[in-house]
C-alpha cells in the first residue's frame, strides 16, 4: 500500500505499519521509517495502552484488560 506522511510531503510504500509512543509509523525499506499520524489519548485508555507496552516489552505473548 501507499501512505502519505503526516505533513503531506512524501508518499512511499509500504506494507508493514507499528505503533510508537503517540505516532503510527510505516516501515520504508532502506529509508527512515515514515511517521503516518500522531495522536493523544487520555485517562483509562492511556493507562491500556501503557500495560499494552509493558507486555510488548517483557515479551509476553498474551495479556488481557479488565
Amino acid at each position: 500500500m501507499y501512505y502519505m506522511s503526516q505533513d503531506g510531503c512524501t508518499l512511499a510504500e509500504s506494507n508493514r505499519l507499528y505503533v510508537r509512543e503517540n505516532a503510527v509509523y510505516a516501515v520504508i525499506p532502506g529509508s527512515e521509517d515514515l511517521k503516518l499520524a500522531e495522536y493523544e489519548i487520555y485517562g483509562e485508555a492511556q493507562e491500556m495502552l501503557h500495560k499494552v507496552y509493558a507486555a510488548i516489552e517483557d515479551g509476553e505473548n498474551v495479556f488481557s484488560f479488565e
